[in-house]
């Protein structure tokens, strides 16, 4: 095959540059890095059965962000054979924000509060909760030619996917300032969120945002948290969207509060973390009323769109606990999927290895074995009405 070449920013405004290329052979060569140093090179081999592998990854990495020389505008040629002319070319076009293939900006990502390095360099950031929910990112859109209506709410997924919502629009409009509501339609500016449900799990919930006909899709919440800003910082962002909600941050004292929410559009409060120390009081909290951690953000950063830098952190809690295996099922990639029964009730949930591919393939040759047998897993809570594990990963297994 042709290879194809694929490029974006980094968080740093670096050039990224993917490159993937099957072989004679079958073998995927996958090389990958900051554009004009020496590249990253993989070779894999093929795990998909029945998919077009090559580009199911190059799918993937669209959806990241990544664009080809032709993308680029209207006019963009295939191929430029020269590097330095890509270089300044790239330099030239290249969207200054993540997008996706149809245009929409990416959302900004979370990176892993490891130490209390963030708050010696940023001071006092904002925590807020670590919602378990699907990101949406909620627009305004002019309508032409009606006379009763001049605009829309759009709902996007953050890979950029557009959802049919439309029955939320009253709901988050009539809570919204005619300010805020003339800053979605005329600057862009967008609600970033979450779709939300207390009590199921973000597996729930998609399914729920998708299919229409169920109950739950009428009942699900949006929790904002975050505007889509450019050239506005965290605090300030913060502050224009505490004064556009109707009523005021809607902040919980238990965990029965919590899932027993029924107000289907809220902003979330901020709270002031200065140090590791208490981010990790507030991230416990957070657990304790049922939510999955806590986030933070650097007040002085401006929105990252499409990007996972400093501007905001993530912090969970790791778990671990011994389940019993009771199924091993092949997924589309010839890997093991082992379902398992929580330990404090009859629920089961799901998990994959952590095991190179190859050695993941030989316990499908034994899983007769390996049923019944006890798993040591990690994972970060226990999420929804059953309590089972979220975020699990098999560690181990007792044979």
């Amino acid at each position: 095959m042709i290879p194809v070449t694929l490029y974006k920013r980094d968080a740093r405004n670096n050039i990224l540059r993917w490159q993937i290329n099957q072989l004679d052979d079958g073998t995927i060569s996958i090389a990958h890095g900051i554009f004009a140093h020496k590249p990253h090179v993989e070779f894999i081999n093929p795990t998909m059965k029945k998919a077009n592998e090559v580009q199911s990854r190059i799918n993937a990495k669209r959806k990241e962000g990544y664009k080809a020389i032709e993308d680029l505008w209207d006019n963009s040629p295939d191929k430029i054979f020269d590097d330095q002319y890509t270089y300044t070319y790239l330099k030239t076009y290249l969207p200054k924000y993540n997008t996706t293939s149809e245009g929409f900006v990416l959302p900004m990502l979370a990176k892993t509060l490891e130490d209390n390095k963030p708050f010696e360099k940023c001071g006092t950031m904002l925590g807020q909760y670590k919602i378990n929910g699907l990101r949406c990112i909620v627009g305004a859109e002019k309508i032409v030619g009606d006379l009763f209506n001049n605009f829309r709410l759009t709902y996007t997924s953050r890979e950029g996917t557009r959802w049919n919502l439309e029955w939320m629009d009253e709901i988050i409009t009539s809570q919204l300032s005619d300010d805020m509501i003339n800053m979605m339609i005329e600057e862009g500016v967008c609600l970033d969120g979450e779709l939300y449900l207390p009590g199921y799990s973000v597996n729930d919930i998609n399914s729920f945002v998708k299919n229409n006909t169920l109950l739950q899709h009428y009942q699900l919440q949006y929790w904002c948290y975050d505007l889509t800003m450019e050239a506005i910082t965290a605090y300030t962002r913060n502050e224009e969207l505490e004064k556009a909600i109707k009523g005021g941050t809607t902040g919980f004292v238990t965990k029965a509060q919590h899932l027993d929410n029924k107000k289907q559009f809220l902003v979330i409060p901020s709270y002031n973390i200065d140090n590791i120390t208490t981010a990790t009081d507030r991230r416990n909290l957070f657990i304790d009323l049922g939510f999955e951690g806590l986030i933070v953000r650097n007040p002085e950063a401006e929105y990252a769109f499409g990007k996972r830098n400093s501007s905001m952190f993530k912090y969970k809690k790791k778990l671990d606990g011994k389940f019993i295996i009771i199924d091993i099922q092949e997924d589309k990639r010839g890997l093991p999927i082992y379902t398992l029964i929580n330990d404090i009730n009859d629920e089961t949930f799901e998990c994959t290895i952590n095991l190179p591919q190859e050695e993941q393939k030989k316990q499908l040759n034994m899983k007769q074995y390996l049923i019944g047998k006890m798993g040591l897993v990690e994972y970060r809570e226990r999420s929804g009405k059953k309590e089972v594990p979220f975020h699990a990963k098999l560690l181990k297994i007792f044979i």
